[in-house]
């Protein structure tokens, strides 16, 4: 390994850690209103910033088996951070369907909750009458 290799896998990480620092809150309060308790969505929220920094070192890891990765030093930035990215990218795709699908059904149910609301009727869903 050499010294530019890890000094790119240290900023590849270390930029990944930004990004989930940016999304940290909007990330915790979709967590929270998929989850319901504290202790879930606190769980869910590290777990998913533990991804988002580990995918594109992980990424740039995987990349670097390859005998042509580390052939020129000159370009060993450029494809790193070319893998980062996609490793980032790859990571930030997945949690977003993984947030997207349960918490479409969710809003559809509370959308039909509030309908029914308009519509006169006064308990909410799920109670018997």
């Amino acid at each position: 390994m050499t010294l530019t290799f890890a000094l790119v896998l240290v900023v590849s990480g270390t930029a990944a850690a930004l990004i989930f620092s940016i999304l940290y809150r909007p990330l915790l309060k979709s967590v929270i209103d998929l989850c319901g308790t504290e202790n879930r969505d606190r769980f869910w929220t590290i777990y998913s910033g533990i991804m988002i920094v580990l995918s594109p070192i992980l990424k740039i890891s995987w990349a670097a088996l390859s005998k042509d990765f580390l052939r020129d030093d000159l370009l060993i930035p450029r494809r790193c951070v070319f893998w980062a990215a996609t490793g980032v990218m790859l990571a930030l795709l997945i949690f977003g369907f993984m947030f997207w699908s349960p918490s479409n059904r969710l809003f559809k149910l509370r959308e039909a909750e509030h309908m029914r609301f308009a519509n006169g009727e006064s308990q909410p869903m799920g109670k018997a009458q």
